[in-house]
Formats: structure tokens, sequence, C-alpha cells
């Protein structure tokens, strides 16, 4: 879902922040998702190697019926949308490998990629909800605190009269 809002709503959002989520086309291709944005979009995704609902390397999901995109097409295709340089910078902390390319108009798409990483939002409390499908408890880093500090960093600045 952040992807589509992305290719559709980019005149009102700045920046979308998929974790575990897919964009392609019900062949697995990213690249025949129609995603034409009218402005540069931000991208932060969260990814886990590991997960059999959304796999990493593409193919077919354990969803059952779905066939999804190797992330790195589906990061490729952003980076092509925002116009990004084709070189990044690259982090690694534990199990976790970020990578960000500077776009265009001040956009930006990284990556953070889980090594082991599962189907589950990274760091939830022990104490919280418990999903069946989130079944990876290791805590690489706080996703909910990094996507709202990339939101703040990526505003859109309004430049219509009120």
């Amino acid at each position: 879902m952040s992807y589509r809002l992305g290719c559709e709503l980019s005149s009102r959002i700045a920046a979308i922040a998929p974790v575990a989520g897919n964009m392609a086309a019900s062949d697995g291709s990213a690249r025949e998702v129609e995603c034409i944005p009218a402005q540069p979009v931000s991208v932060l995704a969260i990814h886990g190697t590991l997960d059999p609902y959304v796999p990493y390397g593409g193919g077919y999901s354990a969803l059952g019926h779905l066939t999804v995109a190797p992330f790195n097409d589906v990061i490729g295709v952003w980076r092509e949308i925002d116009g990004c340089a084709g070189s990044s910078s690259m982090v690694v902390s534990g199990p976790t490998t970020t990578r960000i390319w500077p776009c265009r108009a001040g956009s930006t798409v990284e990556t953070k990629v889980i090594a082991g990483g599962l189907h589950y939002w990274p760091r939830i409390p022990a104490d919280s909800l418990r999903l069946p499908w989130a079944t990876d408890t290791r805590q690489a880093f706080d996703a909910s605190a990094v996507i709202a500090d990339f939101f703040a960093a990526h505003a859109r600045v309004s430049v219509e009269p009120r």
C-alpha cells in the first residue's frame, strides 16, 4: 500500500516507508507496475532477508497465490523514478545494512535490510500484541522511531497560497 500511495499521491505526500512490502504486477515484475509520480517521493524501505510472506529475492509467497518482485528490483524502480545517484552510502549495524541514495529535488531512497529478518515490525515491545506472523523477536532497531525521523526529515514544503 505504501508504494501505491507514493505512486498516486505524490502531490500530497513527501515520503513513504514500506515495511516488508512489495510493488509488483501479477507476474511478479516491479517494472510492469504503472508508477509515474508527479514529483519525487522519498522512500525508506525496511525488509528482512528471510521473510517467507514477501520473499526478499522475489518469487512465490508463503501467503499463497501471490508472486512478488525481488526487493532490489523494487528499489531499483524507485531509484529510477526519483532520479537517484548511481552510488549509495552504506552502513552496517548488527544485522541491519542501511543504504542511502541521494535523488533529485532533495528526495532520497533508503533501505534497511535485516539479515535473517522475517515478516515482522522491528522492535515491537515484548509486552505488545503478538501477531501470528511476527515470529522473529530479534531487535534490530526501532522501526517506528526511524520512520518518524525519516518523515520529519523529508517533509514536503508547501508553496501554495493558503
